[in-house]
């Protein structure tokens, strides 16, 4: 069973807090200084960025004014961790900060302020970032049980390579060459094996490992991973030594992620197929939901109710056979993956008709449709346009206030071509049918990028009082 959150957070949070009880055993009790280091970040991302997710200009000047107060407490903690570091304790390059062992800092007991200025700012770039990529990947609807195990596990391993380096770091392991060799290879394979693992193996081997498009893109990967993490070499930069590490990672690395994948692959497949199976099912299962509420069937049936008592049963016949032509479709053509396309429209008429039964001719209401015929042989996925037309009657019609629905519908070299626009009016307080607004549509957005991956165009929005959706649908896929 997959996770519903990323852990980005979480694994930042142990690795902060496992690193301030290296300090802490490395520098024994003097080490308390390194506390002021754990404490910040708990106040950056518990109180400043926990506080300016809210809206409004007072919450945003409150975040500033805590930014600006830890780095001020924080300088003299930077001083004083640099004050009991002893002289062996020297960040790899020579860092040019207070962190690391400074032989007089407490001369300037603040001048470590500017320092945790900058330090809090580069932080506080990195967690926009991070908490964009964590929305976008929480909210990323069909694909999200696949992009939740793919950033779960990119975090857990990058997180998991700095804790080597820092631990090393603060018990004087390794040798200052150790770390330029470190964060130029270890990094760089991480990203090949990754890429290959979860982008180049599953979606881009369509044409077979041997087609020029998917050799050109791993070949790619491998040189910019390589010719980028290079830069960590320094002064130990060789083009031999690049050139070398580059067949290993095409001949070595990527030989092994494929032997790895082969054997976890149904893994992969099974989580991006089950998100998208499941994806389906809801927008199936949402757009059966959406179509004939009980609202219009009641006013459906007491308009014919009314008519029968008016005229006799020509237009009460009339209307039961509509509505007994809508709910066959619905029970019958709905269940298909397919239908023509005829089918579609001659729903779509039947329920524009039945939705006119509801207002009298004194009603202040304008309804244009145009909907030419497409081929007999074209087909189309049940229940993709009803929603926008549901919608535009739902939102778009008052009784009380003058409304208008614009329709137009046309096939042209086998592409659908559908337009609508409807006036929109106020919302109507305690009115159950204007908290369902939007479902209808975003199941429509999910079921055609299940269905039309690349063969559809869908726009909607507001412009002043009037709601437009334009839609171009190829037939064809």
């Amino acid at each position: 069973m997959t996770t519903t959150k990323v852990k980005w957070r979480s694994y930042e949070m142990l690795l902060v807090a496992g690193a301030t009880v290296m300090i802490l055993a490395r520098f024994q009790m003097p080490g308390i200084s390194a506390l002021p280091i754990l404490l910040a970040w708990f106040w950056l991302n518990r109180l400043v960025i926990a506080v300016a997710k809210k809206p409004g200009w007072s919450i945003m000047i409150f975040a500033v004014l805590q930014v600006l107060l830890l780095s001020y407490l924080l300088g003299p903690g930077i001083n004083f961790i640099s004050f009991y570091s002893d002289q062996e304790f020297f960040f790899p390059g020579g860092m040019p900060l207070t962190l690391g062992y400074h032989p007089q800092p407490l001369l300037n007991a603040f001048g470590g302020w500017t320092v945790s200025l900058l330090l809090i700012t580069c932080y506080l770039f990195y967690a926009v970032c991070r908490e964009l990529i964590i929305y976008s990947v929480e909210n990323s609807g069909i694909g999200k049980a696949f992009y939740l195990l793919v950033i779960n596990r990119v975090t857990a391993f990058t997180f998991g390579i700095l804790a080597v380096p820092f631990a090393g770091l603060v018990t004087g392991l390794f040798g200052e060459i150790f770390y330029h060799y470190y964060f130029a290879f270890l990094p760089a394979t991480a990203a090949i094996a990754l890429s290959c693992y979860y982008y180049l193996f599953p979606f881009q081997m369509s044409g077979g490992w041997r087609s020029r498009a998917f050799i050109s893109k791993l070949l790619a990967v491998n040189f910019l991973s390589v010719f980028v993490f290079s830069f960590f070499l320094g002064e130990h930069w060789q083009f031999n030594v690049v050139l070398e590490w580059f067949l290993f990672e095409l001949l070595l690395v990527v030989p092994l992620t494929w032997l790895t994948y082969r054997n976890n692959h149904d893994l992969v497949l099974e989580v991006s197929s089950m998100s998208r199976d499941l994806a389906a099912s809801r927008a199936d299962l949402g757009a059966l939901k959406m179509q004939i509420n009980p609202h219009f069937l009641f006013n459906a049936l007491n308009a014919l109710y009314a008519m029968a008592l008016q005229d006799g049963s020509v237009t009460t016949a009339a209307g039961i056979q509509q509505l007994g032509d809508m709910m066959r479709f619905m029970l019958e053509d709905n269940q298909q993956d397919r239908i023509p396309l005829q089918s579609e429209l001659d729903y779509l008429r039947n329920y524009t008709d039945l939705q006119r039964l509801r207002f009298t001719d004194a009603d202040a209401l304008k309804i244009a449709v145009d909907i030419q015929a497409g081929q007999d042989d074209q087909m189309i996925a049940p229940m993709l346009l009803i929603p926008f037309v549901e919608n535009a009657f739902k939102h778009g019609i008052r009784q009380e206030a003058p409304s208008w629905i614009n329709l137009v519908l046309s096939v042209r070299s086998g592409k659908l071509y559908f337009q609508l626009a409807n006036s929109l009016h106020s919302s109507l307080e305690n009115d159950p049918e204007e908290r369902r607004q939007g479902i209808g549509l975003r199941n429509v957005r999910d079921r055609l990028s299940l269905l039309y991956p690349g063969g559809h165009q869908l726009e909607y929005g507001t412009e002043g009082n009037t709601f437009n959706v334009t839609l171009i649908l190829n037939l064809k896929n």
